[in-house]
C-alpha cells in the first residue's frame, strides 16, 4: 500500500529491540516517486516488510518508525487508538493531586516527532518532523474527540529546520470556553503552577523534573536555597512549600520572572522569604559572596550539536565548580543536564572534575532520569536526555 524503502543487510536488527531510527547510510534503495514526508513500508534485505515509518532524506535520520505492524494503516483511527491508550497509561502513573503529564513522548512512544503535554485538561502539542506535520489536522481532531478543553499547537523547536519545516508561533487550535491560555493553572503534587504555552518555553512548562522538585521539597526545611536558571520558579515554590528559610531565584529572562511572580501569588507564598534576581548565572556566581545550604542548577542544554560537546563539558564543569564553591559544609547540590549528547557517564565525570577543582568531597544521594510519563525505549540511547544528580558536600 505504501511506497517501499529497502534496507541494507542487517540494518533492520535494531528496530526489533526498540530503536526507532534508521539513518541514511542504512538505506539500499527507495521506490521511485517516494517523497520526503511520505509514510513508507520498511523492507529488510530479505525483502520482508518489517514496519512502517516516515521518510525524509533531508535529515540524516532518514526513517522514523511509527509501527512495527506492516498491516497498520496510518489514519485517524490509528492515532485515536494510540493516543487514547497512552492517555490511560500516563494518567495511571501520576502522583496524587497532579493533573499535568506528558501524553506523547515522540519516538519513544512510536509517534515520531510528536510531543503532547497536558495541563489541567488542556493539550499542547509540538510537531518536529515533516511526516508527522501531514497529520496535524488529524492530531487536533483526535485531541478534541478525547475531550480536552483547549488545544494549542506550539511548533517553535529549532529541530524543525533539519526537516525542512518552518518555526511557527503558537496557534490556538481549539478553545470553545475562551480560556486564558497564557495562564493555565494546573496541579503538580498538590502545588499550583502556571503553564504559558503561548509565550513560554517548550510547551509552557518543564514537566520532566517532577521527581527532582519533589526531592527539593523534602530537603528544604529550614534551609537557604539558590535556584539558578529558575524559569517560572517551580523548584522555588517546592522549596518554600517544604519550609525553606529563604529562597533566591535567578533567571536572565524578565518573562520567566513574571511567571515566577504569578506562581508565588497563586500559592500564597510569604514574599519575605523569597528574592527574585534577573541576571546571568555565571556573572552572579562570580560576584557572589554568600553561601547556601542548597543550590539547584538546571541550565538550558549547553550541547545541541556534536561539534559543541567539548565546549559544553567545559561549561558544565565550570558552573558546577562555581556552585560547589558557594555551598556550605553538608550543603546539597541538585545539578541537571538536559543535553542528550551528554550521557550520564559523561555528566558524572564532569561532576568529578568539578569536585576535584574545588576540593569538595561529594556523596551521591540520588540520581533521577526521565519521569514515568516521559517514557523511553530500551536500546534507544538517543531518547535519553535528562539526568539529575543530587549530591551532598561532606567538607
Amino acid at each position: 500500500m505504501y511506497n517501499k524503502i529497502y534496507l541494507k543487510e542487517g540494518k533492520d536488527k535494531h528496530i526489533h529491540i526498540g530503536h526507532p531510527w534508521i539513518f541514511s547510510g542504512a538505506i539500499l534503495k527507495t521506490t521511485p516517486k517516494t517523497k520526503n514526508g511520505d509514510i513508507v513500508s520498511i523492507v529488510n534485505f530479505a525483502k520482508e516488510e518489517v514496519g512502517i515509518g516516515f521518510f525524509n532524506q533531508k535529515n540524516s535520520i532518514s526513517l522514523r518508525v511509527i509501527s512495527l505492524n506492516k498491516n497498520d494503516i496510518i489514519n485517524k483511527e490509528f492515532f485515536l487508538t494510540k493516543i487514547k491508550s497512552l492517555k490511560d497509561l500516563k494518567q495511571s502513573l501520576l502522583p496524587e493531586n497532579t493533573n499535568s503529564f506528558r501524553l506523547v513522548n515522540a519516538d519513544s512512544d512510536f509517534l515520531p516527532g510528536l510531543i503532547i503535554d497536558v495541563y489541567n485538561n488542556i493539550a499542547v502539542y509540538q510537531i518536529n518532523i515533516l511526516g508527522m506535520s501531514n497529520f496535524d489536522s488529524i492530531i487536533n481532531a483526535v485531541l478534541i474527540e478525547l475531550g480536552f478543553d483547549a488545544i494549542v499547537s506550539k511548533n517553535d523547536s529549532s529541530s524543525r529546520k533539519q526537516e525542512g519545516l518552518q518555526i511557527e508561533e503558537s496557534i490556538i487550535k481549539y478553545n470553545p470556553k475562551n480560556l486564558d491560555l497564557t495562564n493555565i493553572i494546573f496541579k503538580e503534587n498538590g502545588i499550583n503552577l502556571i503553564s504559558d504555552p503561548i509565550y513560554g518555553q517548550k510547551t509552557g512548562f518543564f514537566l520532566d523534573q517532577i521527581q527532582t522538585r519533589k526531592s527539593i521539597q523534602s530537603l528544604s526545611k529550614n534551609k537557604t536555597v539558590l535556584n539558578l536558571f529558575c524559569y517560572s520558579g517551580a523548584s522555588s515554590i517546592y522549596a518554600l512549600s517544604g519550609g525553606a528559610k529563604s529562597v533566591v531565584s535567578l533567571d536572565s529572562s524578565d518573562k520567566a520572572l513574571e511567571l515566577l511572580n504569578k506562581n508565588l501569588q497563586i500559592n500564597n507564598i510569604d514574599i519575605n522569604k523569597h528574592q527574585s534576581i534577573q541576571q546571568d548565572a555565571f556573572d552572579y556566581l562570580n560576584n557572589l559572596t554568600d553561601t547556601f545550604d542548597i543550590i539547584v542548577l538546571d541550565p538550558p542544554a549547553f550541547c545541541k550539536h556534536k561539534d559543541s560537546i567539548n565546549r559544553a563539558k567545559t561549561a558544565y564543569s565550570k558552573i558546577n565548580s562555581k556552585c560547589l564553591s558557594k555551598l556550605k559544609k553538608n550543603g546539597i547540590l541538585i545539578t541537571s543536564s538536559c543535553s542528550s549528547l551528554i550521557k550520564l557517564e559523561d555528566f558524572m565525570q564532569i561532576i568529578k572534575i568539578a569536585s576535584y577543582s574545588e576540593s569538595r568531597i561529594l556523596q551521591i544521594l540520588s540520581i533521577h532520569l526521565h519521569n514515568q510519563d516521559h517514557t523511553n525505549l530500551v536500546g534507544f540511547k538517543e531518547g535519553e536526555y535528562l539526568k539529575t544528580v543530587i549530591l551532598r558536600v561532606l567538607n
